[in-house]
């Protein structure tokens, strides 16, 4: 492959300015001032060749994918004049137009006092037919990747806020994100994977508007918007017998696909509410408030019909056709809100409270219907309500207190609590014992303290504590009864040489009959970072990390169903060391720089792991 790339570079100073009356050659005027420039930037044009692109053209659009003739490579404009009635100042950007895989364009035009606004447009082509290392087809010569695809994705942003600057500002705002394109995908069998053509075509737009309340004391939004999308693909195929990656037969029958018409189809909206205050309406009182409510809902449908030759395990047939219908609804009603307040009792006491709540329910129905057609000209069909769509409740809520006093200039203690609850509501598994439903609850109470302490200018110590027990939880190895601690040591010996110390645990347990989980970890490293002379020469990078992990559980044995104790064990040693070499500058713009260094990772115990990763980059 040759490519020639030729540019041809104009930049084009722009400036207009108002003609001056010719005077009489007798009478002697001052000078006319020179008129303000109400247009400047650059433009940056150009034309690239492509020519004998030989072997894989394929290759070349997948890792190069740059395209011929003349290019918008940039612009870059501003206009702007005070005496404009429609706006004081507007900005043109874009860059790369003219066939190439990515371009944008940016429009911001403002006028003082009265609105604000700003364009944002992106364009991106995506192409990729480089044929996979699992293809099964490149061992019988056929370099097609079953998973390629060539598509266009654009995305465009819209903000106008009106008023700006002042204490009452309503805005507007439009996204929108669309694809199209093609790709090569599998059509899969019980038995056989037959690659064909897809066409793909998305789209989403966001709409949302409201106003903001901009006082001393006071701030709010408040936001309506909402959302439409759909999801659009299509698979076909009507041409000679297609016999997919397998080569051999299956139970004596060779399969094949003759033609199929498949149509995946998601459509789905939301509308929402959003609101978002803080306050301060004494000088020792900051609140803070947001809530949102959301209702997203969604249609799926599916058709399916294909010919050929095929074989089902489930149920177990030789059949020449299939139909399946396939159509389903859900609903997602979301609740969620937050509030928070910090209250400063002394100076050197403050109190900080927040509550958090999530809520959302899920529910949906399906239908399916389905034909197989054996070669005998027999039929089997089946129809009912999908499964797995029956309602996911989930509440999750938490509240949390925190007493920050300053004990001494240079030491900050924090105490506090937190309560955590919720309840969840499932489908339950096959193997469920307690019925179609399952349903769990979440209860825990969790102390918490934490200091800082600056010893000297120098040295600053960083220490936080959580100990918590849960009377229920969701999963086994949730964190039940638990204590959590981090110390950091930040030291800084000499003005350019920092050490820092970290020290982390968690120490949970769960020591019910049947779970029996125990786990412990520890993590423990060292930093130091080097910067001679302000890094003028070098900086030199250390890091050294010492862990171990313990996990012990109890778990049921499939074919035996007895419980039998899992044993996790890791011991980890990890370290980075990275010296940056800098050279002197090249005529006061070039700065060399060369980094030189590595990592390393050393673990034993159940899966003993090591390995050595070097780092060598120059860069000016």
């Amino acid at each position: 492959m040759r490519l020639i790339l030729a540019s041809l570079l104009i930049f084009v100073p722009l400036a207009a300015q108002q003609p001056t009356p010719a005077q009489p050659a007798q009478e002697t005027q001052a000078p006319a001032p020179a008129a303000e420039q109400w247009l400047t930037g650059n433009i940056d044009f150009g034309y690239r060749w492509v020519s004998d692109v030989s072997g894989s053209f394929d290759t070349y659009r997948s890792v190069v994918n740059l395209g011929d003739g003349p290019k918008l490579l940039g612009l870059d404009l501003t206009l702007e004049d005070k005496r404009y009635c429609l706006f004081d100042t507007a900005r043109i950007r874009a860059h790369s137009w003219g066939g190439d895989p990515y371009n944008t364009a940016q429009i911001d035009v403002r006028r003082r006092g009265i609105y604000d606004l700003s364009v944002d447009y992106r364009n991106l082509s995506y192409f990729n037919a480089l044929p996979s290392y699992a293809d099964p087809t490149i061992s019988q010569g056929i370099f097609l990747n079953q998973n390629s695809y060539d598509t266009h994705r654009r995305m465009l942003d819209i903000q106008l806020d009106l008023m700006p600057g002042r204490r009452i500002i309503p805005y507007f705002a439009f996204t929108r994100d669309w694809g199209s394109g093609a790709s090569i995908s599998d059509f899969f069998t019980d038995t056989n994977e037959f690659p064909i053509r897809r066409d793909l075509r998305d789209r989403t737009n966001h709409f949302r508007g409201g106003v903001r309340v901009e006082l001393n004391r006071f701030h709010a939004t408040i936001e309506q918007g909402g959302t439409n999308f759909k999801d659009h693909q299509r698979l076909f195929y009507s041409d000679d017998p297609n016999y997919g990656n397998r080569t051999s037969k299956v139970l004596g029958t060779v399969t094949q696909l003759s033609t199929l018409e498949q149509n995946y189809r998601i459509d789905g909206d939301s509308m929402y509410s959003k609101g978002l205050v803080t306050a301060s309406p004494l000088s020792w009182v900051n609140v803070s408030a947001q809530f949102l409510y959301s209702k997203p809902s969604s249609d799926v449908n599916y058709s399916h019909v294909s010919t050929g030759s095929f074989v089902s395990f489930d149920p177990f047939l030789f059949y020449s056709s299939q139909q399946v219908f396939t159509t389903a609804e859900s609903k997602q009603p979301h609740t969620s809100g937050s509030f928070g307040a910090e209250l400063r009792l002394h100076r050197r006491i403050r109190l900080i409270e927040s509550i958090v709540t999530d809520r959302f329910h899920t529910s949906g129905t399906g239908l399916l219907d389905q034909t197989f057609v054996t070669a005998a000209g027999t039929s089997t069909s089946g129809s009912g309500v999908l499964p797995g769509l029956e309602k996911l409740v989930f509440n999750y809520n938490r509240q949390e207190a925190n007493l920050l006093v300053d004990v001494l200039p240079k030491l900050t203690l924090r105490g506090g609590h937190r309560y955590v609850w919720g309840d969840a509501q499932v489908r339950a598994g096959v193997l469920s014992q307690t019925g179609s439903v399952e349903t769990g609850e979440m209860k825990m109470n969790v102390g918490l303290a934490g200091f800082t302490y600056r010893a000297v200018q120098k040295i600053t110590v960083n220490g936080e504590f959580e100990g918590g027990s849960a009377c229920k939880n969701y999963f086994r190895t949730s964190l039940q009864d638990y204590q959590r601690g981090r110390v950091r040591i930040d030291y800084r010996l000499l003005k350019s040489l920092n050490v820092g110390a970290r020290f982390t645990v968690l120490n949970n347990q769960n020591p019910s009959d049947s779970i029996r989980y125990d786990f412990l970890n520890r993590d423990n490293s060292l930093t130091v970072y080097w910067t001679p002379s302000g890094g003028k020469l070098f900086t030199l990078l250390g890091d050294y990390s010492r862990s171990s992990l313990r996990s012990d559980i109890l778990y049921l044995v499939p074919n035996t169903l007895q419980s039998e104790l899992f044993a996790y064990r890791e011991n980890a040693h990890t370290g980075t060391a990275l010296i940056e070499l800098k050279f002197p500058s090249y005529l006061q713009k070039a700065s060399p720089r060369l980094a030189l260094g590595g990592s390393f990772f050393k673990a034993s115990g159940s899966r003993p792991t090591e390995y050595y990763q070097p780092v060598v980059k120059f860069s000016v």
